[in-house]
């Protein structure tokens, strides 16, 4: 089974793909930079190799790999679908992870990373996600990966119009 990890090339990204792996599952490091990406697909396995988790006989290690996403992209979203859906065929994709973020940017930017781009992913994943569900019995999870940073958000909403809106 294959994971995807959106935004895997640092923090809890990185983490969850270590852990992935770690697990058994093949690991899709779907991120934009594509340096960082290969440096932690690198790092995974050598920590995969140098682990005393596979014996000889046991099953294969997993296969760790990157491929460029940018969150704030529709159409990049439309092309990782697409390369996943290749990939698909050996080892199906039973795990999606929303986790691309970003903060302190203009609003219109944050947007499209936080909410339209985990959106636009997801949906362009579904049939397949879903096809995988249906045929190899498996169970298909959807993880989105969010944060309190909104808490410190200002500005965002006018609350006057938004109560007023209501009535």
């Amino acid at each position: 089974e294959t994971a995807v990890v959106t935004g895997a090339t640092g923090g809890i990204g990185s983490k969850m793909a270590h852990e992935l792996a770690f697990r058994g599952y093949d690991v899709i490091i779907a991120a934009r930079n594509a340096e960082l990406g290969q440096k932690l697909v690198l790092d995974i396995q050598r920590q995969l190799e140098n682990s005393n988790s596979t014996t000889e006989g046991a099953t294969p290690k997993p296969t760790i790999s990157f491929m460029e996403y940018y969150a704030d992209r529709h159409l990049s979203a439309l092309d990782l679908a697409s390369n996943l859906t290749v990939l698909n065929e050996s080892s199906p994709v039973t795990c999606l992870i929303n986790n691309a973020g970003i903060m302190g940017k203009s609003e219109q930017l944050s947007m499209r990373v936080n909410l339209l781009g985990p959106v636009t992913l997801t949906l362009a994943l579904l049939p397949m996600l879903m096809k995988n569900c249906n045929e190899e019995s498996s169970v298909v999870k959807i993880i989105n990966v969010s944060s309190s940073a909104h808490l410190r958000a200002t500005g965002v909403f006018d609350q006057e119009n938004l109560s007023s809106s209501s009535k």
